[in-house]
């Protein structure tokens, strides 16, 4: 994978040249196939998800690594637990054989002395994203040391490797808590198979949105009717459970109830209908709720990922009070705040799509004569907080190397030093928009220093003629970390051109086709479009006045038939109405916006 598609093949040491070439057409073709004798046990294997998207479409070589990447992420080894498998020959889903094969390549990586190099990638990643869910080197290393294994010879008979599936059962070691590949269960009553315990060498990690899904869609949900549990067939989850279970918004119940009752409006989505809707899963997602609404301050400042969510979380606390300016009191706001936290939650998968466990100009004026700060004091300082401590989370890893990007080389240290002084740069903005929140909220003026920042919201000008080209200066644009794709001029002032686009998508769920209850299958996207402009009419006494500002866009729809992923190019393609030609159009459900946002979001015309 890493040596490119212009590349020679580069010989296996055993011999396996024809397999590694079926596996990579396989790749090629993004279906969900069966791989007969796939590591001693048969296996349904999702190749759709090595579909390079998200920030790795812009070169050749960061499509290699995302293809790499999540191939040791996502192909792990079952090591201990699970049930029989339904291959020729019943061959245990969890044979010794796989443990020791988990073993050999613990082994190899010892004998390499690269264990230290794998420690620091694992310890960069679950910084930004989150722990494991799956066994790792790490844990593998501290369970054999305590068995007493230290070199292959310590493993010499079948025994020997049962005992330590044991072990690994009994220590909980391994343990998925997110379902995230094809996995076969009884399809009526409550009986269901525990996912196997199992190795990744760079194992893909658990987030609390991919969880919530997992447990809000078949077979997590069991419902007794009339004396007699089953299973409950809900196959496609939304963004509207992440935003209660997770992001703790109550705004959007009335919707919830009304997909549990089959009345949803949201009309246009036959298959969401079908597989989504009038089905019961609340006490599931109640239950989601309890738990994330349980979790302390560590579980949260665990790592970057979740500290985001945690951010979010802030703005689900009513505005109601009336404290608050007038627009911000009505429903229309509310759910506005809602799409906002749906949309920066999709970005947030968009980065991470590699990482986390999958469950998928204005040049009209220069100054602002007035402004205003949403005056959500809590979400200020709990983003000012996340900023500060990755800041000094990422100061404090071991970024070694350099990166190359054509003939030029950029020290990862110098990469590293750019990510802390944008993370503090980020917090100082953040403390001065709290600053002005407080503010507003005690009825207290504007300083001329305060103006003056609101003035450089895009542009950080001294002429106020605002003659000359645009450079956008302005501590708005500082606010977005300027990556080596990016667009510079001679003096380098980033240049927002057609790279810049606010388009965006992120697959978060797979339905897999499913025989019983006939269902071709679907991926769940969820995605960012163009940017709305948002009008408030303030009445206010005698401030009567009118403003304006951008908001967010959020699309919550699916491609269905298959596993079919989408990138961000593709995306973009859509909504200029220009459907890829592989993708027809009436396999794509839900391009409109969601439908509760028409109280505040006027259709396009």
């Amino acid at each position: 994978m890493l040596a490119g598609t212009n590349s020679p093949p580069v010989p296996t040491r055993l011999g396996q040249d024809g397999r590694v070439a079926e596996t990579l057409a396989d790749i090629q073709a993004e279906q969900l196939k069966t791989v007969p004798e796939f590591m001693g046990f048969c296996r349904m294997v999702d190749f759709s998800q090595f579909k390079v998207r998200g920030h790795y479409t812009h070169s050749e070589r960061l499509g290699r690594y995302f293809k790499c990447v999540m191939w040791l992420g996502r192909i792990d080894v079952p090591v201990a637990g699970g049930p029989w498998a339904r291959c020729p020959g019943d061959l245990r889903f969890t044979s010794p054989r796989e443990t020791g094969f988990a073993i050999v390549l613990w082994h190899l990586l010892n004998q390499s002395g690269q264990f230290g190099l794998w420690a620091d990638s694992e310890h960069v990643i679950e910084t930004f994203v989150g722990m494991t869910d799956s066994l790792t080197f790490g844990q593998l290393n501290g369970l054999l040391s305590g068995a007493g294994i230290r070199t292959l010879a310590d493993v010499p008979d079948v025994a020997t490797l049962q005992k330590l599936q044991n072990d690994i059962v009994s220590g909980q070691f391994g343990v998925q808590n997110i379902r995230s590949d094809w996995f076969e269960q009884p399809l009526g009553g409550a009986a269901r198979y525990a996912l196997p315990q199992t190795f990744t060498v760079l194992g893909q990690k658990f987030v609390p949105d991919g969880w919530a899904f997992s447990q809000t869609v078949f077979s997590s949900i069991l419902w007794t009717e009339n004396g007699v549990t089953n299973k409950v067939q809900r196959r496609v989850p939304c963004a509207l459970d992440v935003a209660f279970s997770v992001l703790g918004n109550d705004q959007i119940v009335p919707e919830l109830v009304a997909q549990m009752k089959g009345t949803f409006a949201d009309t246009n989505r036959p298959h969401a209908s079908r597989f989504r809707d009038g089905l019961p899963y609340q006490h599931n997602l109640a239950a989601v709720r309890a738990v994330i609404d349980q979790q302390t301050s560590s579980a949260w400042d665990r790592s970057i990922y979740p500290n985001w969510l945690a951010c979010l979380r802030e703005l689900s606390w009513p505005t109601t009070d009336a404290k608050y300016p007038e627009p911000m009191r009505t429903r229309a706001w509310a759910v506005k705040t809602l799409n906002t936290q749906l949309a920066s939650w999709t970005q947030l998968q968009h980065d991470t799509i590699l990482y986390a466990k999958h469950s998928d100009t204005c040049v009209a004026g220069c100054v602002y004569p007035t402004g205003f700060v949403e005056p959500r004091i809590e979400f200020w300082q709990r983003l000012r907080a996340t900023a500060s401590w990755a800041a000094d989370r990422i100061a404090s890893l071991q970024y070694v190397g350099a990166y190359s990007l054509g003939t030029n080389s950029i020290s990862m240290a110098t990469i590293q030093s750019n990510q802390v002084a944008h993370l503090r740069n980020f917090a100082n903005t953040i403390e001065m928009l709290q600053t002005l929140s407080e503010k507003e909220l005690a009825h207290q003026c504007f300083s001329t220093e305060d103006e003056t920042f609101i003035d450089s919201l895009m542009e950080q000008r001294t002429n106020v003629a605002c003659v000359g080209p645009l450079l956008y200066s302005g501590w708005y644009p500082r606010l977005f970390y300027r990556t080596i794709y990016w667009t510079w001029d001679a003096e380098f002032h980033l240049i927002y051109g057609p790279g810049a686009n606010d388009a965006l998508v992120a697959d978060v769920h797979t339905d897999v086709p499913n025989l019983q209850r006939p269902d071709p299958g679907s991926v769940l996207h969820e995605a960012v479009g163009r940017v709305n402009l948002m009008m408030i009419a303030v009445d206010n006494g005698t401030d009567r006045f009118v403003c304006a500002g951008p908001v967010l866009s959020h699309y919550e729809f699916e491609v269905i038939g298959g596993p079919r992923r989408l990138k961000d190019e593709e995306w973009q393609s859509i909504l200029g109405s220009n459907f890829p030609p592989d993708i027809p159009a009436s396999r794509l459900e839900g391009l409109t916006p969601p439908v509760w946002t028409r109280s505040y979001l006027a259709p396009a015309q």
